[in-house]
């Protein structure tokens, strides 16, 4: 990837992880996660947020089409809710 993205803390696998949510037919994503320290990164990479202008920049270098759907970016301090138990 291009300079997108390397002016925020979102990792590549981040991105990856996220991108596919970002279509209405998607409803799951297989990581192929080997051990417990993987499936444990996997959560902690799905919990961060992707600012929406990390996808704004994605399109205007061209490295994604205009129309190209991308998931919604929460809201600034919001992450993805936790499923550990209360």
């Amino acid at each position: 990837m291009s300079m997108a993205g390397q002016s925020s803390s979102i990792t590549l696998e981040c991105d990856c992880l996220r991108f596919p949510f970002g279509h209405s037919s998607v409803a799951s994503v297989l990581t192929g996660a080997r051990s417990s320290h993987e499936v444990r990164d996997t959560v902690e990479q799905l919990r961060r947020p992707i600012p929406a202008a990390l996808w704004d920049e994605l399109r205007a270098e061209g490295l994604l089409a205009p129309d190209t759907p991308v998931p919604a970016a929460a809201p600034t301090g919001e992450a993805m809710p936790s499923e550990e138990p209360s």
